[in-house]
């Protein structure tokens, strides 16, 4: 029975969260409950699972276990397809620390059917939203009846309240008609953060209100409601009536086969879809349940080419479902927005209460807006009293007299499923800039392209179900004249779908397309009815493509297409550097390596330093020179190299320190570094410098403006320049007025920036100093382009080299010495210099004996695997007989706060999930090592805060900003936090106090970027949907580590792993000052194959800043940039132009040969000359090894090595005669000026094999 303040809502579905299951939510524990990280996200399931316990019973079936083994996800629906019924027991969680107003609530008992789920709408219950919810549909909701309680609370309480709530929710689940989505926030087969659909049912019985029990005397207390209502679905193993899809047995699937992606199985909620599965329980309105429904069709058919299945059955299932949605959903789902676009307050209630009287058996009869003028006219005629009671005369006098554009515009945006503020946005005229409305009943996808930078943009899929509804309804109800469209080809409907397409691959990093990837990205999109245009259709599209989309060339002539406001951005960058680049160069006469020497002190005493620091100096003067002169240039360099320190000489200089410096950065994180390492000078973030003007902090959009630019900097530096989208670039030029130098630093080889394009890549190529073909030139210096290419950071390693720097070089663009190969051999014989160490393991449980074990070895505070003291003070902490403290810093007394060793070790990973993502490694050494320190949080008398969030974070946790945030600061007003800043929670404690029965609450976290600021989180900043601020930070991903340096770090390589990439494990390989160690799954050698650069992210991006696109297939098809690789006429991908040419020599003489094969010598050790030539009819076996800069000392030391191997353990001497195993081995060399003689290496081939 409804409470009479309740409203009977129309037919609504729902959305039931559950959490990650390895055997599918049938009421079994886990098979492997520990393994079970994607579960973990969820809150409670975090906060109470054992593993032991529960590993104890793995596998087994609810029913055969005691109540007290049953596991965590329990409450947390982890049996949604459990054949058998069973009870929760649970207690009201104000009960224990409220006694006062809790305290005679008893234990409940909720009982619940076999195959059905708790559900809860948390947002109906939570003050705010229910609110909210009850303004909109006018319900008897009061907030003066919540009970007075001693404590903050964000949830209603009041017995009524809930009740009014709680009915009004549930009165839409109808069974038979409303479907239920179940979905996941985190899974196994992708770290996607978007939802994830498991499958869908029809709601087949809704469970009636059941109120709390009650022990001793209740009589005039506090009364509350038991907020679960149990939903029983139809989904049954046989699939007749719903299905979930069978993503642990594509799981299985991909473990036996390497070469499958499980990403690819996965059926994703719909973009517009994150609220509705939001919150556990949710609506789903009509609109939304035919795009999941889309979405989950979409996949069966993918999983169908895979592993057997009644997949028609699934599919002639959801045909029918949607059958019947598309009725529900009429012609006019947005009307209750487009009211309330209207300025009709209760748009919602007029258009929920024309539903439920007039969508009879499913299907509207009459026409919406006709009933709507109907209702204004005799209200009490066509509504029920309650509607017809909040009808004002006024409104159906406006709309009566609104011209007939915008009436048509009204009813237009009343045909998609908006919500109030998109609805708002596009009817009024001052929302929404140079559009008229004309222009939008003539294009309808208008209202996507012209929404889609906004933080809750209107998608196209919302649209296009509006321009295609049902058959039927399309019959019942058309579209004006103005609107129509003329099939589901239109050029109209295929120019927004190319938007959202081009839109996809600029958040992938491109910045054009070709033509036909967009066409065929239009094909595979998933609509009803879907578009399938062809080439043949560009007559008809290239007269409406444009201003949206222009055409773009790629270097074979084909046509791209791009965004004409990219081509904005790309001609305001091109224009930028080409006019500094020939502008006028600033001049002085100073002795720029004596200013060199000067900062940098005296040389080593030892010769092979001093030959290294000489090549180091050296390059540096002409750098300085070189950024001092030029109007524009690049500082590029791996870490180590200098970089900052050349920036500190040019800073430092009176001409330009006199001018004005600006410094900028992409990121905060980086910002900080950048300001501290660079004296007395103020750092801004790039989004800091450009707001409010050229970027938007709701949308995190870049964009250019005619706003007034900003003077007074004569030089302007952008550091950690490889993470600066095209964007980002654009929009500080567009800012700028006159600066004399703009100098960008980074490091181009590392990741690419996440969004549109590769600017520093794109610079780099485009300003460097020689020409393809040709060795690099030392020093790397020419015309606005400087390189840093001699490692200084790490010194003491002389003419031999470090072999993490050697590994490194191994993941660039740079051809490998002759005798790099090295390295691979000491690696795999465990004999490297000891600055980088690799560590094997197949299971996740030996990855973390494996690290344990590094930790133990290489951080010397811990002394062993259960060192919670060591473990503590290897990150700042301090020891003492009573236990480990974690300090603020304290100037006035010179104490140094534990935050500023915090980055002394680092462990990362590629990847979130897993048993080797951040977040199960993070809680493996939390638990681990921080165990007593949790007990004594969670304890009866804490001193320190309770554990906060998912991931329990205490007092002396090490963590992670994720978040950029003006924050609060103890004594000191409040401060920017950027994200990716890390440090440590160093309060708030009670240690030495008396207890005052009071647990501290705040947690006070001190960043190693901002000693002497303490700032202050509570726990609402720890919320479970998208509102977490901090994070655990012993583990971090390898793209959160970029542009950070520790003193040691701990790097996890899993395989197979889809997301490694080249520059992804050089950026890994480059974050350590001292040491780096390798957790490899699999063998040393396997990393082998990421070298080339058909592994390269930054080679797959289409971009065009300085030249058109030319890109090539590999066998796989991932499309590669030419000018970023090296490939050769048999399609080899090798490493530089000069092993092109000898490649290509050798296959135009006829010579089959081997590009890096592996040849084991008589010792064991594997080495890979560039090419095999192994020729069966004379018996002879040729090495070519093409030797490159051997001016470079290391660079000779390794070949001079390399050699002495060939000739003690090989018995072969350069060109010279066969060995008694019938090898030779030959060598061949650049010119002197770094070219390649293609004709000399062809009579050097026909000499060796007398052609």
């Amino acid at each position: 029975m409804m409470h009479h303040g309740a409203r009977q809502l129309p037919v609504r579905h729902l959305s039931v969260r559950l959490p990650w299951h390895d055997s599918g939510w049938t009421g079994t524990v886990c098979k492997a409950p520990s393994k079970n990280s994607w579960c973990m996200v969820l809150k409670r399931i975090r906060e109470e699972r054992q593993d032991a316990a529960e590993e104890a019973v793995a596998g087994r079936a609810w029913s055969d276990v005691k109540e007290t083994q049953l596991p965590a996800c329990l409450t947390e629906r982890g049996a949604a397809l459990n054949v058998n019924a069973y009870s929760l027991r649970s207690h009201h969680p104000f009960a224990a620390s409220s006694p006062e107003t809790h305290g005679h609530f008893a234990e409940n008992e909720f009982r619940l059917l076999p195959y059905s789920v708790q559900t809860i709408p948390f947002r109906w219950t939570r003050k705010d939203d229910a609110q909210a919810i009850a303004n909109e549909l006018a319900l008897p909701f009061d907030l003066a009846r919540e009970p007075q309680l001693a404590f903050a609370t964000v949830w209603v309480n009041d017995f009524v309240n809930q009740q009014i709530m709680l009915d009004t929710f549930f009165s839409a689940l109808v069974p038979e008609k409303s479907l239920v989505f179940l979905y996941a926030k985190r899974t196994p087969l992708t770290d996607d953060p978007r939802r994830v659909l498991v499958g869908v049912g029809r709601i087949t019985s809704v469970g009636s209100a059941q109120e709390s029990a009650y022990g001793g005397d209740a009589v005039g207390k506090l009364r509350g409601l038991i907020w679960e209502r149990s939903v029983s679905h139809s989904i049954r193993p046989d699939g007749f009536d719903g299905f979930v899809l069978p993503y642990q047995e594509l799981l299985a699937l991909a473990e036996r086969d390497g070469t499958i992606d499980p990403s690819e199985f996965v059926a994703f909620v719909p973009e517009e879809g994150f609220e509705s599965f939001s919150n556990v329980s949710e609506h789903v309105d009509h609109d939304l349940a035919i795009a999941s429904l889309l979405s989950l069709a979409d996949k069966v058919r993918f999983i169908a080419k895979h592993i057997p299945g009644a997949w028609d059955r699934h599919l002639e299932w959801i045909s029918e479902r949607l059958s019947e949605l598309w009725h529900l959903r009429g012609a006019f789902p947005g009307l209750s927005s487009a009211l309330h676009a209207f300025e009709i307050r209760y748009g919602t209630l007029l258009a929920m209460d024309l539903a439920q009287r007039y969508c009879i058996s499913g299907r509207w009869t009459d026409d919406p807006w006709a009933l709507v003028s109907r209702a204004f006219e005799n209200p009490r005629a066509v509504l029920s009293p309650q509607a017809a009671s909040q009808v004002q005369a006024l409104d159906g006098k406006r709309l009566a007299v609104l011209q007939s554009e915008r009436m048509d515009l009204l009813k237009l945006l009343s045909r998609f499923s908006l919500t109030i503020g998109q609805a708002s946005r596009f009817f009024n005229t001052d929302s929404r800039e140079d559009i008229t409305d004309q222009e939008i009943l003539c294009n309808p996808y208008r209202l996507f392209e012209i929404d889609r930078h906004r933080l809750e943009a209107v998608t196209v899929g919302t649209i296009d179900r509006g321009m295609f509804p049902d058959q039927s309804v399309r019959e019942a109800f058309p579209l004006p004249e103005i609107s129509r469209l003329e099939g589901d080809q239109d050029p109209r409907r295929v120019r927004g779908l190319a938007v959202h397409v081009l839109a996809d691959a600029e958040a992938k990093g491109h910045t054009l397309l070709p033509v036909n990837q967009v066409l065929q990205g239009i094909r595979e999109l998933e609509l009803d009815p879907p578009c399938h245009p062809t080439q043949d259709l560009l007559p008809l599209l290239d007269p409406v493509m444009t201003p949206e989309i222009v055409d773009a060339s790629l270097s074979d002539g084909a046509r791209g297409w791009q965004f004409g406001e990219r081509r904005k951005i790309d001609d305001l960058l091109r224009r930028e550097v080409s006019q500094r680049r020939k502008g006028r160069r600033h001049e002085t006469d100073r002795a720029w390596r004596e200013l060199v020497n000067q900062s940098l002190g005296d040389m080593p005493k030892d010769h092979d330093e001093a030959v290294v620091e000489e090549l180091a100096r050296t390059e540096k003067a002409d750098a300085l020179k070189e950024l001092f002169s030029a109007r524009f240039s690049l500082l590029l360099g791996p870490a180590g190299t200098g970089k900052t320190r050349l920036l500190q000489m040019l800073c430092d200089l009176p001409e330009v320190s006199g001018d004005g410096i600006l410094l900028l950065a992409p990121t905060g994180k980086a910002r900080v570094q950048m300001q501290r390492n660079i004296e007395g000078l103020k750092a801004l973030t790039i989004a800091q410098f450009l707001l409010p003007d050229r970027f938007d902090p709701e949308t995190q959009q870049y964009h250019l403006s005619n706003s007034p630019k900003v003077e007074g900097a004569g030089t302007v530096i952008i550091d950690e320049a490889s993470m600066v989208t095209e964007d980002m670039l654009a929009a500080v030029f567009n800012a700028l007025k006159g600066p004399k130098r703009i100098v960008l630093v980074g490091d181009h080889r590392q990741l690419p920036p996440i969004g549109a394009g590769r600017p520093l890549v794109d610079l780099a190529r485009a300003l460097r100093p020689w020409e393809d073909g040709r060795e690099p030139p030392f020093p790397r210096v020419g015309a606005g382009y400087t390189e840093l290419t001699v490692h200084r950071r790490q010194t003491g390693q002389g003419k031999e080299g470090r072999d993490d720097l050697l590994l490194a070089s191994w993941f660039t663009d740079e051809p490998p010495d002759a005798g790099a190969d090295e390295i691979w051999a000491r690696l795999a014989l465990g004999e490297t210099d000891g600055h980088v160490e690799v560590r094997r393991w197949q299971t996740d449980e030996e990855l973390k004996d494996q690290l344990l074990e590094a930790l133990v070895r290489h951080v010397p505070e811990i002394e062993h695997q259960d060192d919670e003291r060591g473990f503590g003070i290897s990150l700042g902490g301090e020891g003492t007989d009573k236990g480990v403290f974690f300090n603020a810093t304290w100037a006035e007394q010179s104490r140094i706060g534990s935050a500023a060793r915090c980055e002394n070790w680092q462990i990362l990973t590629p990847v979130r999930g897993k048993g080797h993502g951040v977040e199960e490694l993070n809680r493996f050494l939390h638990e681990r090592f921080r165990k007593q320190a949790l007990k004594w949080a969670e304890g009866p008398w804490p001193r320190t805060p309770r554990p906060n969030g998912a991931e329990r974070i205490i007092y002396g946790d090490k963590i992670i900003s994720t978040a950029n945030k003006t924050r609060h600061v103890l004594g000191r007003g409040k401060k920017l936090v950027s994200n990716g800043e890390i440090g440590i929670v160093v309060g708030q404690s009670k240690f030495g106090k008396k207890w005052d029965g009071k647990t501290p609450e705040r947690l006070d976290v001190e960043f190693r970027t901002q000693p002497g600021n303490t700032f202050v989180y509570w726990p609402g900043d720890f919320g479970d949907d998208g509102t977490i601020t901090l994070e655990l930070a012993y583990t971090l991903t390898v793209h959160k580590s970029q542009g950070s340096q520790f003193d040691q770090v701990f790097v996890v390589i899993p395989q197979p792993c889809f997301i490694l990439s080249r520059e992804l494990l050089y950026t890994a390989l480059t974050r350590q000052v001292e040491r780096v160690v390798l957790f490899v799954q699999g063998q040393a050698s396997d990393l082998r194959a990421y070298t080339s650069s058909k592994y390269s992210e930054v080679a797959r991006r289409y971009t065009n800043l300085f030249a058109d696109p030319d890109m090539l297939a590999d066998p796989s098809g991932t499309f590669l940039e030419r000018r970023l690789i090296h490939r050769t006429a048999r399609g080899e991908l090798v490493r530089s132009i000069s092993e092109v040419v000898v490649a290509d020599a050798l296959n135009a003489e006829d010579i089959d040969y081997h590009y890096e094969k592996a040849l084991r010598g008589d010792d064991g050790v594997e080495r890979y000359p560039d090419f095999t030539a192994e020729n069966s009819a004379t018996g002879v076996t040729v090495y070519w090894e093409h030797l490159g800069m051997l001016s470079d000392p290391t660079y000779k030391n390794r070949w001079e090595k390399k050699l002495e191997w060939y000739k003690n353990v090989m018995c072969l001497e350069p060109d010279g005669p066969e060995n008694k195993r019938g090898e030779r081995l030959v060598t061949s060399e650049n010119r002197q000026d770094g070219a390649i003689d293609s004709a000399k290496i062809r009579q050097q081939i026909r000499d060796v094999f007398d052609l």
